[in-house]
């Protein structure tokens, strides 16, 4: 499969998508999830992830650590309330919160605009994939975790832009259907970058499929990803599984928050309430950067 004149992430979410997915709505028994992905040494990032599943609702609790640069915690919290066919993010610092409809997959790439690309092919990248189910399992409350080793190899050829690189993953994983409001799979993807300096094409990138064992949600997982002669490791460790009830309160738009004020351009500024004066100063500012950008061209 040889997919020219894209860039690597946009490919990459092609390759591991066999077709496009569409909105789905779960009805997940009460379950809670606590996970930690650690990045490189003990300095590098920490993330701790609590995901909640109720019916047709799901709640993410990320929070952010750089235990070695003494940076303060970031917590995000996503609310996905497929039932409703929305998502809402909370801040919990400033109480504000910010609801937006889901965007329907095969609507949103209707509307992408092709881009223009160099009329010059691009170096060819064979992508090399291999995912493999060992057959073990694990009993993990009343869901069953199944093994699965991936390996992903790039392999540019002279004067490339994407970088040589193998990844390898060993985890156990188990399936959540309809995570995210989506009828897709849970699969991790794999994420490579292709730098391309003005005036040069995108590489043209061939894909391999080996093995297509299907992963799902990674419960515990090691990753290597090996680059220009150094590997770096991302490890998931399981902190928490528990089928307890939950409560519904968790699923919706805390009492007392606010509504965040919205971008002119989409999503919410979720250190700012929406009020009167606010959309005013948002307004200013994005019209004295039109007005900016009009001059500029002009004096050009």
């Amino acid at each position: 499969m040889c997919l020219p004149g894209l860039t690597a992430l946009a490919v990459l979410i092609v390759a591991q998508s066999l077709s496009v997915p569409n909105l789905a709505i779960p009805d997940f028994r009460d379950l809670t999830i606590k996970t930690r992905r650690t990045y490189g040494e003990m300095s590098a990032a920490v993330i701790t992830e609590i995901l909640l599943l109720r019916g047709a609702r799901e709640r993410r609790e990320q929070i952010y650590q750089r235990p070695g640069l003494g940076e303060a915690d970031q917590t995000i919290i996503t609310i996905n309330q497929c039932d409703k066919r929305q998502v809402v993010h909370l801040n919990s610092k400033t109480k504000l919160y910010g609801a937006a409809p889901f965007e329907d997959w095969p609507g949103h790439i209707k509307r992408l605009r092709p881009i223009a690309q160099p009329e010059q092919a691009g170096a060819d990248v064979e992508i090399t994939i291999d995912s493999v189910d060992t057959g073990e399992r694990q009993q993990v409350g009343s869901y069953i975790a199944r093994r699965v080793t991936m390996t992903r190899k790039v392999e540019p050829s002279p004067g490339a832009n994407t970088r040589a690189s193998t990844d390898d993953s060993d985890g156990w994983y188990i399936d959540l259907p309809r995570l995210g409001c989506s009828n897709s799979r849970t699969d991790a993807s794999f994420l490579m970058g292709e730098v391309v300096s003005p005036g040069r094409p995108h590489d043209q990138l061939h894909f391999r499929q080996l093995g297509s064992a299907p992963r799902g949600y990674a419960i515990r997982e090691t990753t290597r990803h090996t680059e220009e002669g150094r590997t770096s490791v991302a490890q998931v460790e399981l902190l928490e599984f528990s089928e307890a009830p939950l409560d519904a309160v968790l699923f919706n738009v805390p009492s007392g928050y606010q509504a965040a004020l919205p971008r002119v351009h989409g999503g919410h500024d979720l250190t700012q309430p929406d009020t009167l004066v606010n959309r005013l100063h948002t307004y200013w500012d994005e019209l004295v950067l039109w007005a900016a950008r009009v001059r500029e061209q002009t004096l050009w």
